[in-house]
């Protein structure tokens, strides 16, 4: 995967009309994202709430080591989503993008990835202990994320391009015989999650007036999974 300078940055946006409480004026935590020459901002998925200066000061002066984890996590979601769609768009179509984060923010990890990959005779799989394709049981993998996580819902695909997974995933496969470097694998894993996810997020794009468009712009990407991604994997990683 070719390497574009992203730039990202947490910003309390009081160009919003506040909320007041109690005499203080609260504000929402927005993202500022700007890549190839584009910028675009949208509201932080993480610091969902509305926050007091001083509030914000706390969470970005460093006052919380799990703030710093947080903010650790969402930027590196946010410039991975951003770096991915570059690379397989050859842009950086900013409503594109924005559609993508909300989706990926709301969707499964689950939804995204195929217990078994197929093309043209060849076949492996990403739970079991037979024929893995990357070289590790993705199911054990996304338990050690939700424990590490303290979660009991399954993770996003959001949280699953975080900081905290990646190096979680890290740590599992040390251990592990991979056909290639444990960097290498990880981007072509986040590579294969987009394309799988893109029969979801075309139903979301279409089910918008505001993004339907999209949809017939980039219908390349949109192509069956079992298509040109599949293509891809299993000929660079033949079980």
């Amino acid at each position: 995967m070719k390497d574009y300078k992203v730039s990202i940055k947490h910003y309390h946006n009081k160009n919003v009309k506040p909320s007041v409480i109690n005499g203080e004026n609260y504000y929402p935590i927005f993202l500022l994202i700007t890549a190839k020459r584009k910028t675009t901002r949208f509201r932080s998925l993480v610091f969902s709430e509305l926050y007091t200066e001083e509030m914000y000061n706390d969470i970005f002066l460093g006052v919380f080591k799990d703030d710093e984890k947080l903010i650790e996590d969402e930027i590196t979601a946010v410039e991975r989503i951003v770096k991915i769609i570059i690379n397989e768009l050859n842009e950086f179509d900013t409503l594109f993008f924005t559609a993508f984060v909300k989706f990926a923010n709301n969707i499964s990890i689950w939804k995204t990835f195929n217990d078994e990959i197929e093309y043209e005779g060849l076949r492996g799989f990403n739970v079991g202990k037979e024929n893995l394709v990357f070289g590790f049981q993705f199911d054990f993998l996304i338990q050690e994320i939700k424990q590490y996580k303290g979660l009991k819902r399954e993770i996003t695909l959001f949280e699953f391009l975080g900081k905290t997974a990646e190096n979680i995933f890290y740590k599992h496969v040390k251990d592990k015989e991979l056909k290639f470097n444990a960097k290498e694998v990880l981007n072509d894993v986040y590579k294969y999650n987009f394309y799988v996810s893109m029969e979801y997020f075309e139903y979301v794009l279409r089910n918008s007036k505001r993004t339907e468009d999209l949809a017939d712009k980039y219908l390349d990407i949109f192509d069956p999974i079992d298509d040109e991604i599949a293509k891809y994997i299993m000929q660079k990683y033949k079980p």
